[in-house]
């Protein structure tokens, strides 16, 4: 299942000299759109980026075996002669700390939203317990 998280908007205050820093923004502002609740998915949850008055959405979060990573906007290409189909990056850091950066910010947004989703969860169910007229003990 796939839970909606517009509602999860996180800014991220970026040092005067970093490299993600363009434009003379010194905030993302990171939002994750969706999050994927199936465990057996490695595909865990998508993500827009907004950076200064730019908007950059396809941003992907999978599970892999060394944890979670970021996966940037791609389009798929074929190679007319060979048929083959390729992933082309539409957006890329070009430092390895830009990348380690954007893979962090994101990442901790993610995590966020995972936090408050648990939060709605129990919240939802709390209500639920309520109503029916059972009691609900806070641990």
């Amino acid at each position: 299942m796939i839970k909606d998280s517009s509602k999860e908007n996180q800014y991220h205050d970026l040092p005067q000299n970093h490299p993600m820093r363009p434009f003379g923004t010194d905030k993302i502002h990171i939002r994750i759109n969706s999050i994927n609740s199936d465990p057996d998915s490695k595909y865990r949850a998508s993500a827009t980026l907004q950076i200064g008055e730019f908007s950059l959405s396809g941003f992907r979060i999978y599970k892999g075996s060394k944890g979670p990573f970021v996966s940037v906007p791609s389009r798929q290409i074929s190679d007319s002669a060979t048929g083959e189909v390729k992933y082309q990056d539409i957006f890329r850091p070009l430092t390895r700390e830009a990348a380690d950066t954007l893979n962090d910010l994101v990442l901790h947004a993610y995590d966020q939203a995972l936090e408050e989703s648990v939060r709605q969860t129990d919240n939802a169910l709390s209500e639920q317990a309520e109503q029916a007229g059972h009691i609900v003990m806070q641990m």
